[in-house]
């Protein structure tokens, strides 16, 4: 859940929204869209799917592409657990310029294909 959480956000992010932008977008409000991003609310089918017609993308594109689930990983770890992670500090820096390229593509696509046409949350 963590990886689409972070490509969710991701996709936010890149697009130059915010979340009250995109919740209002989704017809949702703010705070909803804030707890899922936030992983203290499960996202909904309808947010989902929401989502999916919003950016134009397959379910399978939002869930699997961008980083794999271990980059998401060591992005959400604290520098000093980096540090001693069992993969070692190269390999670990190696991960998260790879994540980093990922995320620059997923810009890519996303000016590539998305200038946003208005968007019907219904």
């Amino acid at each position: 859940m963590r990886k689409l959480i972070y490509n969710i956000k991701a996709l936010r992010e890149t697009a130059g929204l915010t979340i009250e932008d995109l919740a209002r977008e989704l017809g949702t409000s703010a705070k909803t869209y804030k707890n899922i991003e936030s992983e203290e609310m499960e996202i909904t089918l309808t947010i989902f799917r929401k989502l999916l017609r919003f950016y134009r993308i397959s379910a399978s594109e939002l869930v699997e592409f961008g980083l794999t689930k271990e980059q998401v990983d060591l992005k959400y770890m604290a520098p000093v657990d980096l540090v001693n992670h069992p993969m070692g500090r190269e390999a670990v820096m190696v991960q998260l310029e790879i994540a980093d390229i990922l995320r620059h593509i997923i810009e890519l696509k996303i000016s590539a294909h998305s200038k946003f046409i208005p968007f019907n949350p219904n």
